[in-house]
């Protein structure tokens, strides 16, 4: 019982000193010594100083005896004292009153410095701002208008927990993004809370003037540079505008540095395009009347096609940084929760539903997969969810020269995700002072000053200390990404192997280190671009480390070698053999024991169409040129012509002559001129031509061979002959004369030869007048010898192949002489008599 008695008098005194020493002084002192904790300090605003303000109780609702009003003055000002102990954060709450309306804001002062802002809710209700850091001793929070016509009811403190680890997951939400890509986010989420990485938006037509000046003003360079798309907007696009932002951030990333990209976004139709609202301004939604709301609903309508474009054309853009390996902080829709541009206009749900479209398309349809997704609002009500963000942020223009931390905002996202998620403050007119992140445990991820404002809202004094603080990463503090977070590998595979035409052979494995690979002769350079598995190896093309450079080539064979080397000095080899097909290829035939063959693989290189010149020896007038069977199939498929040429006898054929890919002799044997009538007076010597395929000789060709022979004294009464072995006879077939060589084009082939016409039938017209006499005991004749040793050199009759006596003749010579048909009748006498004895014999018996 005298315990419950002296605490009740304990906590009596406590109140009693309270309430007295509000209306004596009205100030407070609050403890945040550890054992003497209070939960939670509610300051009334009723007795706190005011300026320009009166207290009020007109409006219901309202805590305490009243609460202070209208701030309808720029200088009005309620200010609250209170004494701590120790130096602590305190959760800070506002009690507000919207009593003439919500969504208003209003600025707080924390020792008379400007710290942040908040929006008051519509009627009395109250709102937590964040944490407020305070001081040893006395400490002021004070309120002044940032909109007019609203009241402050009371503010409420308590100590502050300890900060809690953040969660986040080296994870992003494309399964399938880019090594790239990966090790940047893995970068941000190891530097998550320790340090903030420094960033300015600029542009090519601001010709980086504030990333300049940084540099200039503080020896420093800004990590990431924020650029925009604006421009590459289709409606924008179609007026001339013109943007070279993209190529900025290619050459921003080959300096090592992070690359940032917004996208206000032009509307796709309906600008209002006034002098008021010119087409330029067509991202803001009082410059339209296009209705996003509408466009999402109906998906077969022109209005959402239009968004659909509009994000292609923006993937073309994204594309030129994924070919590059550029990793990008992909900021699209942002400031949607204020309603000014056109994407927000309608409310969260048209919002979310098309950063849900424009992520499917550009990374599942465009597989676009170097973005990390970055959401920009703190309102619940707008997330789209945790599938599709990478990164929560806001914008933070709390005016100038005001460097607190807007813990308020950090809070908020921290709650938004969960504690899961990378927190950015990704647009900024003034800098937050590093020292009091650390404080306030609210380091953001990074920074991006927006254009024109580093010099606006930012003293060079507080750009210098920013900028040289030991916990703001700046271009000259950020580690290579290329290599971040990887060991020393000793892996010396291939990722991957792509060629700029044509198609490896066989397929690419990291296991296969040889390839071939054919191009048309067209093709005179070729690009590799060889993807190793280890980011540290050091790849090179034939001992080029510039792997962009073309490669040139010539015709034929081409070697290339790839090498890989990695940190431990282990290497790997790859072997390329590019063919370049040529459309002319001249060969040395080989010899081999009693033939002529070409060389192997000698032809592979040779285009569709392509002519293939193979040179005989000289001085050889007896040869047989074989062609194998895979030689034949190849020179079929590509239609290839072949052009033989012989010191005094030249030849062209298409190969599509021939009926199958098997093997294909050709045979050329000289023929002595006196084995043949008038053989003496031939002015180039005479050749047997043909062909043999399958055991069979070819005499007969679906299309023309073309037959040249060189003249020793060209004249134009020269022609090109055939000997006729049924009428044994040569036939003039003409030729054309040209350079000492004259040219003939035949179906078939068998005995050729040049004759001078003229000399020629005075040799045919004396031996007609020249009777040759003889009997069956006559030795055969001059002539009948010449034919008979014809025949035994070709081995022809009928267009039959015979080579030797064992090949049985399937058909008559047809100059065979009366004297055979005088034995036929002989014969058939013979054999009646025969007859006619036998039947007198029998009948005599």
């Amino acid at each position: 019982m005298i315990r419950y008695l002296l605490n009740r008098i304990i906590i009596l005194l406590f109140f009693v000193t309270l309430v007295l020493s509000l209306a004596e002084s009205g100030v407070v002192s609050a403890y945040a010594e550890t054992g003497n904790e209070v939960d939670e300090l509610k300051l009334e605003a009723e007795e706190a100083t005011l300026s320009g303000l009166t207290v009020q109780d007109d409006m219901p609702g309202y805590s305490g005896t009243g609460y202070v009003g209208n701030f309808t003055e720029d200088d009005a000002k309620v200010t609250f004292t209170m004494d701590v102990p120790d130096k602590a954060l305190y959760n800070l709450t506002v009690g507000y009153g919207g009593i003439y309306g919500g969504g208003k804001h209003a600025n707080i002062q924390l020792n008379g410095e400007a710290f942040t802002s908040f929006e008051l809710g519509e009627g009395f209700g109250e709102s937590p701002v964040g944490k407020v850091l305070l001081n040893e001793g006395s400490n002021t929070i004070a309120f002044t208008p940032n909109w007019t016509h609203f009241a402050i009811d009371f503010i409420k403190l308590s100590l502050a927990q300890p900060s809690i680890d953040h969660e986040v997951k080296k994870q992003l939400i494309n399964p399938n993004a880019t090594t790239e890509t990966k090790t940047l986010f893995s970068y941000l989420v190891d530097n998550f809370g320790k340090n903030i990485i420094s960033g300015q938006q600029d542009d090519a037509n601001n010709d980086l003037a504030d990333v300049k000046y940084i540099k200039e003003l503080t020896g420093k360079t800004p990590a990431i540079l924020g650029l925009d798309l604006m421009d590459y907007s289709p409606s924008r696009v179609e007026r001339g505008a013109v943007s070279h932002d993209v190529d900025l951030a290619l050459e921003w990333s080959e300096k090592g540095g992070i690359v940032a990209f917004a996208w206000h976004w032009n509307a796709p139709k309906d600008l209002l395009d006034t002098e008021e609202q010119p087409w330029w301004s067509g991202f803001y939604t009082d410059a339209t009347t296009f209705d996003v709301e509408y466009a999402m609903n109906h998906p077969e309508s022109e209005d959402y096609q239009l968004l659909i474009r509009d994000i292609d054309a923006i993937a073309e853009q994204l594309r030129r940084l994924q070919e590059e390996n550029v990793p990008v902080l992909w900021r699209p829709l942002h400031e949607a929760e204020g309603g000014w541009f056109w994407w927000g206009a309608k409310g969260p749900e048209p919002t979310i539903k098309l950063w849900k479209v424009m992520y499917d398309r550009l990374t599942n349809y465009h597989e676009l997969n170097n973005l990390i997704w970055v959401w920009n609002s703190v309102d619940p009500a707008w997330y789209p969810g945790d599938d599709y963000v990478d990164i929560v942020s806001f914008d933070s223009y709390p005016g100038a020269y005001n460097y607190s931390p807007q813990n308020n905002n950090y809070e908020a996202l921290v709650d938004l995700s969960s504690n899961k998620k990378l927190i950015a403050m990704t647009e900024n007119g003034p800098i937050p002072d590093p020292d009091m992140l650390d404080r306030y445990h609210s380091m953001y991820s990074y920074f991006t000053t927006w254009i024109g404002l580093i010099t606006e809202n930012n003293s060079k004094e507080h750009l210098q200390k920013v900028y040289n603080h030991e916990k703001v990463i700046t271009l000259e503090e950020l580690p290579d990404l290329t290599t971040y977070g990887q060991e020393k590998s000793s892996d010396t595979s291939l990722q991957n192997l792509t060629v700029s035409t044509g198609q490896l052979s066989p397929g690419f494995s990291k296991n296969v280190k040889e390839y071939t690979l054919e191009v048309e002769k067209t093709v005179d350079e070729i690009i590799l671009s060889p993807v190793a598995n280890s980011h540290s190896a050091t790849v090179t093309i034939n001992g080029n480390t510039d792997l962009t450079k073309g490669i040139k080539l010539q015709s034929g064979d081409n070697i290339i070698h790839i090498e890989v080397t990695v940190e431990d000095g282990t290497k790997s080899k790859y072997l390329i053999r590019v063919k370049r097909l040529t459309s002319y290829l001249s060969l040395d035939l080989v010899k081999k024991s009693d033939h002529y063959v070409l060389p192997d693989k000698s032809i592979e290189n040779l285009d569709i169409n392509g002519l293939l010149e193979l040179k005989i020896p000289k001085n050889t007038d007896h040869l047989q040129i074989v062609f194998n069977h895979e030689q034949m199939k190849s020179l079929k498929e590509k239609n290839n012509k072949i052009h033989l040429r012989k010191d005094d006898l030249r030849m062209n054929y298409n190969m599509k002559l021939f009926p199958s890919d098997s093997p294909l002799t050709l045979s050329i044997e000289r023929i002595e001129e006196k084995a043949l009538e008038h053989g003496e007076h031939a002015t180039t010597k005479l050749y047997d031509l043909r062909f043999e395929q399958n055991d069979r000789v070819i005499s007969q060709f679906s299309s023309s061979v073309q037959l040249s022979f060189l003249m020793k004294e060209p004249n134009d009464n020269q022609k090109i002959y055939y000997w006729n072995i049924q009428q044994s006879e040569w036939i003039g077939i003409g030729g054309k004369i040209e350079n000492k060589w004259i040219t003939v084009e035949t179906d078939h082939f068998t005995i050729f030869s040049v004759f001078d016409e003229k000399e020629l039938s005075q040799a045919s017209d004396h031996d007609k007048q020249v009777e040759h006499k003889t009997d069956a005991n006559e030795q055969p004749s001059t002539d009948q010898k010449k034919d008979k040793m014809v025949k035994e050199v070709i081995g022809m009759e009928q267009g039959k192949l015979t080579t030797d006596d064992s090949k049985k003749e399937q058909s008559l010579p047809n100059t065979a002489t009366s004297m055979y048909n005088w034995l036929v009748i002989g014969g058939i006498t013979l054999l009646f008599g025969i007859g006619a004895l036998l039947f007198r014999r029998l009948k005599r018996n």
